[in-house]
């Protein structure tokens, strides 16, 4: 395990990157001139689309490094965390700037259920028209998700995989509790 160290540091690195903040600074240095009564062109929304598919790729990316370079199975669990808390806790990296969870989902389920993550978004959406909470939406991608792995064949070390995903979904959208204040 210890000569898989460097592909560890990987892991939590690559959800560490704040793509996020390179994306604002490159929006903000983009010249967009407004001038009265004439539309303007703006690259804007094909930046953002660029920003989008690189978040969704690098959690994509992540699932193909822990198949393929490390060796042994527990290392998809370990690969897996280390980059859920680079993404999820990063350090030095203010909350402005972190990654959106549904992105980096979409990357995850996308290598895992090629087939069928076309699910979440089309979940997300309805649930988000029928002002269904976060927490809610989330829990069914999860609880679909565990679902699809134990039909698939309930490969314990997968199911194991998704369980631990539905929990940081569970995680990262359950509501903060306010601190008290003293009087």
């Amino acid at each position: 395990m210890l000569d898989q160290l460097h592909l560890y540091l990987l892991c939590y690195a690559m959800g560490w990157l704040p793509l996020r903040q390179f994306h604002r600074f490159v929006e903000q240095k983009i010249p967009f001139s407004v001038q009265p009564s004439k539309a303007t062109f703006s690259t804007l929304p094909f930046l953002h689309l660029l920003y989008m598919g690189l978040e969704i790729f690098r959690a994509y990316f992540l699932m193909h490094v822990v198949h393929q370079w490390l060796a042994f199975d527990i290392d998809l669990l370990i690969g897996l965390a280390l980059f859920l808390a680079g993404i999820g806790y990063p350090i030095f990296v203010s909350t402005g700037f972190r990654t959106p969870l549904l992105l980096s989902i979409l990357g995850l389920y996308g290598f895992l259920f090629p087939m069928l993550f076309w699910v979440i978004p089309c979940v997300v959406l309805a649930l988000f028209f029928l002002q269904v909470p976060q927490q809610i939406a989330y829990a069914l991608i999860g609880g679909f998700f565990i679902a699809m792995g134990w039909l698939q064949g309930g490969n314990s070390l997968y199911i194991s995989v998704y369980v631990g995903l539905a929990i940081y979904l569970a995680i990262k959208t359950m509501p903060v509790i306010p601190s008290i204040k003293k009087q």
